[in-house]
């Protein structure tokens, strides 16, 4: 049973939750043989998902709200609605409310607090704050005030901020901390502030305001200067407004949480972007402004398009690391510092509240995304959209789904295991240009905004791509980690013709975090001449799951028009063993040894790659064992962990070879029978044939649990 599989074809695990929990705890309780797969609980308990969209932001007044030019404007229905969205898994939001005051320009205030052409009067939001406060909040106990550093209007009334201009600080330092004095009155926690360098309707001369060059090269004419200021002058007056700014929030809101998205995150080595060289003076003024009580959330927008926990994990303890890695203020920052998982729940493909086929994931992918999500957060994970409506109060029958997604995945779950796979390809396609093959969808299948998973590649040099073009990738649903034991094998032939990309690399068999970094575990480097002609290429081997490769192998040559077989042997002790056509190698360390996806013979990018290359075969095994009657997980020990394979497969059936997942008595379809005989062999290994029995209080627990499972089932 293929582990790759898409999540959708997996039976639901909802119904079996507390039978799963129940059967994860036994493995705490059983003594035994360490396995070689191991089980997991993912527990999101005590954590909470915050609603940050366009549809509690820019959109508030026109979708959420249906039009009303205020909160107080939909007074008389807003009860209605905040009982409603008590059903929609949230604990809390990201608003925006608006002013009385049109002559101030835009009234919805999302964007209007930093806008440094009108000053903010308190007297402008009673009637929101007075309305707001007669409403039932209910769960929403954790709510922001909504703020961005972009502000939008009319052309003619909107300026972007200038750092150096002490006038446009003077109202930007009034306004936040009206805002500060706003969300205290509301209850809420704090302020969300949106850092992106946006392209709205403000002017130079700092239209980025953390673009130093932008600034250097042009912009600073737009604010009157003859020249402009230094480098260090402006990371200089960056970390005094930076303190000016959290000192003006404290004031008004002693102990007030600040929510800063985006949280950078720049792999591999966390370098900013040029555009970004004075974030971090920014942020340390922050720092340095808040009173000792405040918080600093840091919502995390590099992981909007994952879904997994291992994802989730290494983007959360990287993030910390770079801030760390940034900052001259380490101590503060960690004293501060709470890490919040960002999901975008219509990232591309698009979205659609009838079909969830068009969207990224599905009911129970988003369930699984959001649990995952939770149990990475340090205290709140937060849900953004562009199109999707989560408060809508009218929701389709799929958008029922996911709302009880979320509801549901604050509840802990077990998380997945790994199993092998493998997948072989028909090639028969005829022509010179043959596509030919089955085209398959494995994993999540969303890898790439434009990706296509197939078997066949071309591309053309300058930049120009065929039509054609795909590239393979399968991505477990759970990958193996870099303790166990496996074994990854991909099959290809680069074409006799193929035209190299000069000094690029194809990666078969990548780790570290989904979806995104150049973590390659083994890659395949094309060492061609100047017309790209080579047919020569040499094999590398990271050390460390960045682009720090050992082990070149320059006296190995493969050729264009050979099948080359790439096999990795993870030993799981942190080396793998490396054979090529069937060819040991030798033994290399590889500190990023988990697997997350293999076979991507190409690119989505014309610069990378071979013109065209043919994929053959992929396949993730581990250590083959001898048939042992009650091991449903084929990992050589009877333990809980068949249980959970008996109770996570329940009703599949397959062949009666030994692979079927939860098939404990091997007779190809998994019943109540292999609950038996987990039950009859419980505690026996391969190795340990004669191994004790559990103990009694163990024996009652166990037959407990089994007479549950039998009776749901």
């Amino acid at each position: 049973m293929p582990a790759f599989q898409a999540h959708q074809n997996t039976p639901a695990l909802g119904r079996y939750r507390p039978l799963a929990l129940a059967f994860a705890l036994l493995i705490g309780i059983l003594s035994g043989a360490t396995a070689a797969v191991r089980a997991e609980i993912i527990d999101p308990t005590g954590k909470k998902l915050i609603r940050i969209a366009s549809e509690t932001n820019s959109q508030m007044f026109v979708t959420t709200l249906n039009g009303a030019a205020s909160w107080a404007a939909a007074a008389t229905n807003l009860p209605d609605k905040f009982a409603d969205w008590q059903n929609a898994g949230f604990e809390g939001m990201s608003i925006t409310i608006a002013s009385n005051d049109p002559s101030k320009g835009f009234t919805n205030m999302g964007a209007q607090w930093w806008n440094v052409q009108a000053q903010r009067d308190y007297s402008e939001f009673t009637d929101e704050i007075a309305t707001l406060n007669a409403q039932d909040w209910g769960r929403f106990t954790d709510n922001f005030l909504h703020s961005s550093m972009a502000p939008w209007d009319n052309p003619s009334r909107v300026d972007s901020q200038d750092w150096f201009n002490d006038d446009h600080w003077a109202t930007i330092l009034h306004n936040v901390g009206v805002q500060a004095r706003v969300a205290k009155e509301l209850g809420f926690k704090g302020v969300l502030l949106d850092t992106e360098q946006y392209d709205h309707h403000g002017s130079e001369p700092w239209y980025h305001p953390f673009d130093y060059g932008a600034y250097a090269t042009g912009g600073y004419l737009l604010g009157g200067y003859s020249q402009p200021f230094s480098f260090e002058q402006s990371k200089t007056k960056l970390l005094q407004r930076g303190a000016q700014y959290a000192h003006a929030l404290s004031t008004e809101f002693p102990g007030i949480t600040l929510w800063l998205i985006p949280a950078i995150h720049r792999p591999p080595i966390g370098s900013l972007l040029v555009q970004e060289n004075l974030y971090q003076s920014f942020i340390d003024g922050i720092l340095l402004g808040l009173d000792d009580n405040a918080k600093l959330i840091a919502g995390s927008e590099a992981t909007y398009n994952l879904s997994k926990l291992t994802s989730f994990t290494t983007i959360r303890d990287s993030t910390l690391q770079q801030y760390l890695n940034r900052s001259n203020f380490d101590q503060i920052l960690q004293d501060k510092w709470s890490f919040a998982t960002g999901i975008f729940a219509d990232a591309p493909p698009g979205w659609s509240d009838t079909d969830a086929t068009e969207n990224l994931r599905n009911p129970l992918e988003h369930e699984d995304a959001v649990r995952n999500a939770l149990a990475v957060s340090d205290e709140y994970a937060w849900l953004y959209g562009e199109r999707s409506r989560f408060l809508d109060t009218t929701p389709t029958p799929l958008m029922g789904l996911y709302l009880q997604a979320n509801e549901d995945a604050h509840q802990p779950d077990v998380a997945p295991v790994p199993t092998a796979f493998s997948d072989t390809f028909d090639l028969s396609g005829g022509g010179s240009n043959p596509i030919g093959g089955q085209s398959v969808l494995l994993g999540n299948g969303h890898f790439y905004d434009d990706a296509r998973e197939g078997v066949y590649f071309s591309y053309l040099l300058h930049g120009q791509q065929q039509p054609s073009e795909q590239e393979y990738h399968a991505e477990p649903d759970e990958p193996p980690a870099a303790t166990d034991e496996y074994t990854a094998e991909v099959v290809w032939t680069v074409d006799a013709g193929s035209t190299i990309r000069h000094e690029n690399a194809t990666l078969l068999n990548g780790t570290g975090f989904e979806g995104g970094g150049q973590r390659a575990l083994i890659r395949i480097e094309a060492k061609s001449d100047p017309n790209h002609n080579s047919n020569r290429y040499v094999l590398e081997v990271s050390a460390d799951g960045e682009e720090n490769y050992i082990g070149v192998i320059p006296n190995l040559t493969l050729t264009k028009g050979n099948q080359i077989t790439i096999r990795a042997h993870n030993l799981g002790d942190g080396t793998l063993d490396l054979y090529v056509n069937n060819t040991f190698i030798a033994n290399y360390i590889a500190g990023a040894g988990q697997l997350d996806w293999l076979g991507n013979l190409g690119n989505n990018t014309p610069s990378m790659g071979f013109s065209s290359a043919l994929l053959h075969s992929v396949s993730v095994t581990f250590p083959t064992l001898a048939l042992l009657m009650g091991d449903a997980n084929n990992d050589g020990l009877v333990s809980g962990l068949d249980l959970i394979a008996v109770q996570q497969n329940f009703g599949n059936t397959g062949t009666a070879d030994g692979v079927l997942l939860g098939d404990a008595n091997d007779d190809g379809q998994v019943s109540g029978q292999d609950l038996i005989a987990v039950q009859q062999n419980f505690g026996t290994t391969l190795t340990l044939p004669g191994a004790p029995a559990p103990e009694p209080a163990t024996s009652i627990l166990l037959g407990t649990c089994l007479l549950l499972v039998c009776r749901r089932s």
